[in-house]
């Protein structure tokens, strides 16, 4: 098994858990905390930002971008990697299971590009994009990535967050003012 794939997997994987990390936080000041305040309704936004802006970088096109699903879908199908237990079946599979979100993907390149706030109304919204489409999008990014680790006999069962939401400083020092 080459080295490069350990060290794109290493990418997606570490991506991956930026976004988990950036979703509960986003969802924890944005469902539990934004209404208190204006300074929780700005932390929420912020998180909402970083989160569109890691999962398009995860799940994008482009080229330009150092690594995406697409660019380790097309290096596996190439042989880049050198020979490993991934099969081209599992690869047309993980394409399609991103591909169903295909609409979701876009909405997630164009909100990146602006600077929005999560709105929970579709009628107010030019581009609406729900926490469950985000959500859903997530969860297949991770399932796509823990399947190559298994696949690959790498020992990760989870992708864990950065840190838990109730150890989080920010969340934290606003807590207790």
């Amino acid at each position: 098994m080459s080295a490069t794939i350990t060290l794109d997997l290493g990418i997606l994987l570490e991506v991956t858990s930026k976004c988990k990390q950036d979703y509960a936080n986003w969802t924890f000041f944005n469902v539990k905390d934004a209404t208190l305040s204006v300074h929780f309704d700005t932390i929420a936004n912020d998180y909402f930002r970083l989160l569109l802006v890691d999962m398009n970088t995860m799940l994008s096109l482009s080229k330009n971008i150092k690594i995406t699903f697409w660019q380790v879908f097309n290096r596996l199908e190439r042989g880049k990697y050198g020979r490993n237990k991934i099969s081209l079946s599992d690869i047309i599979r993980w394409r399609e299971l991103l591909l169903t979100s295909y609409q979701t993907i876009e909405k997630i390149k164009l909100l990146r590009d602006r600077k929005v706030y999560y709105v929970n109304d579709e009628e107010t919204c030019q581009v609406f994009i729900s926490r469950d489409e985000i959500e859903e999008v997530l969860m297949k990014m991770e399932v796509i990535v823990l399947e190559i680790c298994r696949i690959l006999e790498y020992p990760i069962i989870s992708i864990p967050t950065v840190e838990e939401r109730a150890n989080h400083t920010i969340a934290d020092a606003f807590k207790r003012i």
